[in-house]
């Protein structure tokens, strides 16, 4: 899972149920051994509880050891499940179009399973829109019918969008790119892989602001083409019917996002060659292609292979970086219960930035990574840094209630 993505919970379990069906969930090592049971070809079933479907949730999130730790101490205890939730939604998306093969039967396979999961969500958005309007709907462990969610990942993401509501077009946005990777390998420009950024990194980022409560998460920047006008780092521009503060909060939102999958690829150029076939280096920034890669690759010592590819990945790491810059204040601005989280993105997606450039950028023979006492450093800054956010806040709630006393008495006196 890449970019945004790579996310790591470490969460408490609790007992859920005790029918055998959280055992079921639980003895699957990958998402697609589930697909026998909540597959586009199993039988009708009965869907598992809510708390079921948490459990698990829960279960994937913590499961994956990868570059972005979000722990749930440095989490409000009632946003664990909707995180999870959302990450479980995201690693089925990632799964289904990455994890069966990177040959043409295995593209044409994984294309036929991401447009069961997009009909699925496009169900499960109509479900959740109709009981927000009020429509009589099944209680909890019914069979599936009527478009109920009855794969667990939606009866998690039903039950957690009760309180807040989680729109869907980030969703099939994200899908849609997964998608697009089954049909699209290689990219030729900087603007090509930034509009793919935006549906495979983007909507993540949406969807946390959505768990944050901020009501314009799902709102589309730009004109309706879908093809508006771009800053310098070929982000887009403009948000039509969005308030200032809502407007500065989505776009420093998928600059963070773009900044986080760019890097992804920057660490992963060897891994997405060998094992997915893929190339996000831009050919005509870099004026590298596949055959090329391929004999730098083989060259590990040789100045004429390591020199040219230094030069060209230290371009975009630039071109990154200024996207990191442009989201710093983002953590500041947004709902302070997912403040951290937001942080920790950001200052994680920076640090493995400086490490691809600490390491000269020499990405195709060796993956940079954080050490673990680095990324101990960044979670006690984390921390440190909600614990002082918290005091702030209180203090100023406590100066405001203070003086909002001593005008009360000061009228009272006058009186």
């Amino acid at each position: 899972m890449s970019g945004p993505l790579r996310w790591r919970f470490e969460v408490v379990e609790g007992s859920c149920g005790s029918d055998g069906r959280v055992e079921s969930l639980a003895a699957s090592s990958s998402t697609l051994e589930l697909l026998g049971e909540f597959g586009p070809e199993a039988p009708a079933r009965e869907a598992p509880r809510a708390a079921e479907s948490l459990a698990y949730c829960r279960r994937l999130a913590r499961k994956h050891e990868e570059n972005f730790p979000v722990l749930s101490r440095l989490l409000p205890a009632e946003l664990v499940d909707p995180f999870a939730a959302v990450y479980a939604f995201c690693r089925w998306s990632d799964d289904l179009g990455d994890e069966l093969g990177a040959d043409a039967a295995a593209r044409e396979k994984a294309t036929g399973l991401l447009g069961w999961w997009r009909r699925e969500t496009v169900a499960w958005g109509s479900w959740v829109e109709a009981r927000r309007a009020g429509g009589a709907l099944e209680g909890d462990g019914a069979r599936a019918g009527a478009g109920r969610p009855w794969h667990p990942v939606f009866v998690a993401l039903a039950e957690v969008s009760r309180d807040r509501p989680l729109p869907v077009g980030p969703m099939l946005d994200l899908i849609d790119a997964f998608e697009q990777d089954q049909r699209v390998t290689r990219y030729e420009t900087w603007e090509e892989l930034v509009d793919y950024c935006s549906r495979s990194a983007n909507p993540v980022g949406r969807l946390v602001l959505a768990i944050g409560g901020v009501g314009d998460a799902g709102a589309r920047l730009g004109g309706g083409s879908g093809k508006s006008d771009r800053d310098e780092h070929g982000l887009e521009l403009g948000a039509t019917g969005l308030g200032v503060q809502a407007r500065t909060i989505l776009e420093q939102s998928d600059a963070l996002c773009t900044a986080l999958q760019l890097t992804n690829f920057w660490q992963d150029v060897r891994r997405d060659l060998v094992d997915r076939d893929r190339i996000y280096l831009p050919r005509r920034e870099t004026g590298f292609d596949e055959a090329t890669l391929r004999d730098f690759m083989a060259r590990s010592e040789d100045p004429r292979a390591r020199v040219p590819y230094i030069r060209a990945v230290r371009r975009l790491v630039e071109r990154t970086r200024g996207m990191f810059d442009a989201s710093a204040g983002l953590a500041g601005i947004v709902p302070r219960e997912i403040a951290t989280p937001v942080g920790l993105f950001h200052s994680f997606g920076r640090a493995t930035l400086r490490q691809i450039d600490a390491t000269g950028c020499t990405t195709l023979w060796a993956r940079p990574r954080l050490s673990r006492s680095a990324k101990a450093r960044l979670l006690v800054r984390a921390l440190v840094m909600s614990r002082v956010r918290r005091y702030r806040e209180s203090g100023r709630a406590g100066r405001g209630a203070a003086s909002r006393g001593s005008d009360a008495g000061e009228r009272g006196a006058r009186v």
